[in-house]
């Protein structure tokens, strides 16, 4: 009986090892640009004279944080965002170099940022203002410099206007801001509209340049819309929809509540009127929700303009509204409705799209992350 169960658990084991190391391949495919300058080389890197500037002043390089694929520092008025092989694997390999990679986010970022401070070619993207290759150095690293957008980001922002606004509603916030969401889905609209998704919007990649412009930002992880990752076992494990361009969407609304829930004074206020849909925030993502396969960024721009944010609560009959589920049996005998609510709005507005388990069952510490060959 123990051999039985022993065989049953190898098998179910070798059956997850192979699923979970193709769906990692699926995600570390590379993004094309069939219609780029990056489709035969890659010649901008920039203005030298910076790069020798940034590097003889590293010392002075404030760092921001540490994620999986480098550090990322500023520096007189710029960003500079590291990238070291071997922390995460670079996705794209280089024209015209037969077995170097690159991370995709460089190119990415020229081709809607455009390559320097005037020379943007979108707005709501960041320009690029130089990257490059450290070769000389024992741990060679790419290097990739923006401008510095002084707001930070949506959570650093949120944090700011509890601690010096501590008195606001959900309502004055959601007004002062919600110029800033729609232009936000403008750009969103941008990309999807040249066959991209971004695929990695959460609170930490949208910047903040002022009050009425987020910048769409960290491009790493932008992928055509018929990438395979889109179909992989990954994707349908985080739930994401199967249309990349709505679970952008989808997203960039779930991040738009949710920066509102975080910098109201009031949390227990915005969780109610959440799951009671009759707040115009609250509509707006129920009415989106209904329908959320077939939503576009122009649509849900046009959306927001219906249920715009000075309108006075009411009640819609045409609007679903999911009703809150406890987390589990225990859970809800032992919480409060107050913390059931707010574990279920947190649950609900979440935007994660982590690749862990996927990673434990493939074995990658010690096999790696399989990636296509150049």
């Amino acid at each position: 009986m123990v051999f039985i169960i022993l065989l049953i658990f190898l098998f179910h084991q070798q059956h997850l090892y192979f699923v979970y190391r193709q769906a990692l391949f699926e995600k570390f495919a590379p993004t094309l640009f069939p219609n780029s300058a990056f489709s035969s080389s890659a010649t901008f890197f920039g203005d030298i004279k910076l790069q020798q500037h940034l590097l003889a002043n590293r010392a002075a390089w404030e760092a921001l944080g540490t994620g999986k694929e480098g550090t990322t520092y500023k520096f007189n008025g710029s960003v500079i965002k590291t990238f070291t092989p071997g922390l995460s694997p670079f996705r794209n390999c280089m024209q015209n170099h037969s077995n170097q990679r690159w991370p995709t986010e460089i190119p990415v970022s020229i081709e809607f940022g455009g390559s320097g401070p005037s020379n943007g070619t979108f707005s709501g993207f960041l320009p690029v203002n130089t990257y490059f290759m450290e070769e000389s150095s024992s741990n060679p690293q790419w290097y990739l410099v923006t401008p510095l957008v002084g707001g930070g980001n949506t959570v650093n922002l949120a944090r700011r206007l509890r601690s010096q606004h501590p008195y606001k509603h959900f309502r004055e916030i959601d007004s002062a801001y919600r110029p800033a969401f729609d232009k936000l889905l403008r750009t969103l609209e941008r990309l999807h509209s040249h066959g991209y998704c971004h695929d990695d919007i959460k609170p930490a990649n949208i910047f903040v340049n002022d009050d009425t412009e987020w910048i769409l930002g960290d491009l790493g992880n932008v992928r055509e819309v018929n990438h395979q990752y889109h179909t992989s076992r990954i994707w349908h494990d985080n739930h994401q929809l199967h249309n990349c361009r709505a679970n952008d969407v989808f997203r960039v609304l779930k991040l738009y509540l949710a920066f509102i829930r975080a910098a109201s004074n009031d949390r227990d206020a915005f969780d109610r009127s959440f799951f009671e849909g009759q707040e115009p925030l609250s509509r707006l993502f129920w009415w989106t929700a209904a329908d959320v396969p077939r939503i576009t960024a122009d649509e849900l721009r046009i959306r927001s303009t219906v249920d715009g944010p000075t309108q006075l609560p009411h009640s819609y009959s045409n609007v679903e509204v999911f009703q809150p589920r406890p987390p589990n049996i225990f859970l809800a005998t032992f919480w409060s409705r107050k913390r059931r609510l707010a574990y279920a709005v947190t649950q609900t507005l979440k935007t994660k799209n982590p690749d862990e388990y996927a990673k434990i069952w493939a074995f990658t510490w010690l096999f790696g992350i399989p990636v296509p060959s150049c």
